[in-house]
């Protein structure tokens, strides 16, 4: 068996006792993010206000749906007003209340030579997921170096390590908070960045991947010829 975290090999140990070898293989970015020639623009975006970039899919583990409330929270407990989520869903498909509309960009699917600009146009990731394995915006928010604010479980803490602000998955009043200090604190800003660009060096590229991939294949075919 090959997994692509420690915790979804650990949890997967646990549940069904399996007792055989078990390899490890982390997840990677695409290549497009190393060949800038390949970028396009994405010329549409708010420049005037702090940018909070939600890379996402219309699935409910995705946890989009505590925006509303994030939201609130920042304008009413922390008094903020000029920042705007960047949501990769139409707004048709999220239907959120009215008072959301000054605070969020619905950009729908985005083409992936245009994701890099995205996140050279945001100051922050925004990633509350509550069920992954290993999505590689973690790794891209590191690559364009940018500070992450996350759900904290395991999959999450087993990706980022020390690189990411980690909040409790399923409070609106932690998510806000987190944007709240790294919005006003550069110093935060900046070690999240440092600590995400020390962390990425633990993930190759898709070359690497694929390599690990065959030294596992060839080390159990050793293995299996030693044994006859």
């Amino acid at each position: 068996m090959i997994f692509e975290t420690e915790n979804a090999k650990k949890i997967f140990k646990e549940k069904t006792n399996y007792s055989n070898e078990c390899f490890t293989v982390g997840n990677t970015i695409n290549e497009v993010f190393f060949n800038p020639n390949h970028w396009k623009d994405f010329d549409i975006l708010p420049f005037s206000s702090f940018n909070i970039l939600f890379l996402t899919a219309n699935y409910a583990h995705k946890n989009m749906m505590i925006i509303p409330e994030v939201i609130q929270i920042l304008k009413t407990k922390f008094k903020i007003n000029d920042f705007k989520f960047l949501i990769t869903l139409r707004k048709d498909e999220l239907n959120f209340p009215d008072f959301c509309n000054a605070h969020i960009e619905y950009l729908g699917k985005v083409d992936l030579k245009k994701i890099p600009s995205l996140y050279k146009q945001s100051q922050m990731v925004f990633i509350p997921t509550l069920l992954e394995v290993f999505s590689a915006t973690y790794l891209e928010a590191m690559f364009m170096e940018k500070p992450i604010v996350a759900s904290d479980l395991g999959f999450s803490r087993d990706i980022c390590a020390n690189s990411a602000y980690f909040c409790d998955p399923i409070n609106a009043e932690s998510y806000a908070e987190a944007i709240f200090k790294i919005k006003n604190d550069e110093n935060l800003r900046n070690d999240l960045v440092n600590k995400g660009t020390e962390n990425l060096k633990r993930f190759g590229t898709s070359m690497n991947r694929t390599k690990s991939y065959l030294k596992i294949i060839y080390t159990l075919i050793t293995k299996n010829d030693n044994s006859k």
